[in-house]
């Protein structure tokens, strides 16, 4: 990360570090939750508690991603492949047995995809930063 004025030093900098982009899409995909939990909290079957206990963990890992500490890197693969398969299944199973069909349901089908794929790419570059870790 440079600023105006400022560089990392050398031994910080990896060739294949992609957690500041991993970082970025965990924390727009927490945004994301956080800004449509009002609209769609009365379609969840949990506690209200469970989403908002996810956003934390979304920012929590999201928040420790650092190229220093290779366990945060198998941590957010882990966390964004749960992401896409959580996500995406609940967009297709809104799209293939809805419980009703109107305007709501096809905008949280919409959002779910949207995180999928989010988490997929977040997913993609945890699994480029894992494997240029591995490269010697």
């Amino acid at each position: 990360m440079e600023y105006e004025g400022y560089r990392e030093p050398q031994k910080y900098r990896r060739p294949h570090y992609y957690g500041d982009e991993t970082r970025r899409l965990f924390v727009g995909g927490g945004a994301l939750i956080l800004l449509s939990l009002p609209l769609f909290i009365h379609t969840f079957s949990v506690s209200f508690f469970f989403p908002v206990f996810v956003i934390v963990c979304i920012g929590l890992i999201a928040g420790l991603e650092n190229p220093l500490q290779k366990w945060t890197h198998y941590l957010s693969a882990a966390v964004a492949l749960s992401g896409v398969l959580i996500f995406e299944w609940y967009a297709l199973t809104l799209y293939m047995d809805p419980p009703h069909y109107d305007l709501h349901t096809v905008i949280l089908f919409w959002i779910n995809h949207a995180l999928a794929a989010d988490f997929f790419f977040a997913f993609y570059f945890s699994v480029k930063t894992i494997r240029g870790m591995t490269l010697k």
